[in-house]
Order: structure tokens, then C-alpha cells, then sequence
């Protein structure tokens, strides 16, 4: 098993910049298309002292790998994917935690 393991946490919240809402499943469907995988976790955020819905949205790389310039690939990725809803969902900030992790069990689909 793989010790070395990577959680990427997507952190959004679900009103746009001009303080119009929108719905969790726009998200997830952006996400979706380029992550096979992910949990997704509705919570509240604060913004300026006001709460607002959120979502957490967590990416395990159980095997992270470099890049030739020494980058792991998955944290671009993410990035890249945060930047586009950012853009996308007209936030002011999305938010991503690249989070270290040891896997030391995997359940299921495991051979005898």
C-alpha cells in the first residue's frame, strides 16, 4: 500500500460574485468531467462575516506522480480544475488544500 498518498480538497462556495446562487450540481458536473472520483461534502462557509452553502470537494491520489519539472501532476490538475470553476462560477476565491496523507487500508475488491 502506498503510503504517500494525496488528498485534494476543492473548497467553493455556492453564491456568485454578484451574489446570485447556484446549484451544487453545476459544480459536480465541472468537476466530474475531468475527475473520476471525488467525495463531495455540503457544508456552510462564511464570507465577510455572512454564511453561505459551500462544498467541500475531496480528490484522493493514492500514487501521486511528478512531473519532468519535479511538480506532482494531481495538484495541477486540481488547480487547474479550481481555477476553472473560479472563472466558470464567477467566485471571488475557490479555495484548495493539498493535504499530505498515509493510506493504510484499501476495503473491497481485494483477490484472495
Amino acid at each position: 500500500m502506498n503510503n504517500n498518498a494525496i488528498e485534494h480538497v476543492i473548497l467553493i462556495g455556492l453564491s456568485r460574485e454578484d451574489g446570485k446562487p447556484m446549484h451544487r450540481d453545476e459544480v459536480i458536473t465541472e468537476v466530474a468531467a475531468s475527475f473520476n472520483g471525488f467525495s463531495v461534502v455540503d457544508q456552510v462557509g462564511y464570507w465577510n462575516g455572512q454564511p453561505e452553502p459551500s462544498l467541500a470537494i475531496s480528490i484522493i491520489d493514492p500514487a501521486p506522480r511528478k512531473t519532468p519539472a519535479g511538480n506532482i501532476e494531481s495538484t495541477l490538475n486540481v488547480n487547474a480544475v479550481a481555477n476553472v470553476l473560479r472563472a466558470t462560477f464567477r467566485q471571488e476565491s475557490v479555495w484548495v488544500k493539498h493535504i499530505p496523507i498515509n493510506l493504510t487500508t484499501k476495503l473491497g475488491s481485494q483477490k484472495s
